[in-house]
């Protein structure tokens, strides 16, 4: 029995994907001072402790994958666009 030929990076496969081109918009278009909701380290090393501490920060430096934030945590491009198309309120 042959399997029908699925050329790579066919739309099936591509659907939902985070593309190259939303990153370097995305890029283009944070500026600092943003605000971003994430979640605290602290509930990171303890999952499910019961309790979600979040920290608020304001975006201070721009890199080619990171963005820091003022409360002395970091994240990705990808994860901003994640939240975005999620419509969740705060970052893991």
């Amino acid at each position: 029995m042959r399997r029908e030929y699925i050329p790579p990076y066919s739309e099936e496969i591509r659907k939902g994907a985070i593309t190259s081109d939303e990153v370097a918009q995305c890029r283009e278009e944070l500026r600092p001072g943003t605000e971003f909701e994430v979640a605290d380290a602290v509930w990171k090393k303890e999952w499910g402790t019961g309790t979600r501490p979040t920290r608020r920060g304001k975006v201070v430096a721009k890199y080619p994958h990171v963005v820091i934030l003022d409360c002395g945590t970091s994240i990705t491009y990808v994860q901003i666009l994640q939240q975005q198309r999620s419509k969740k309120a705060v970052l893991d």
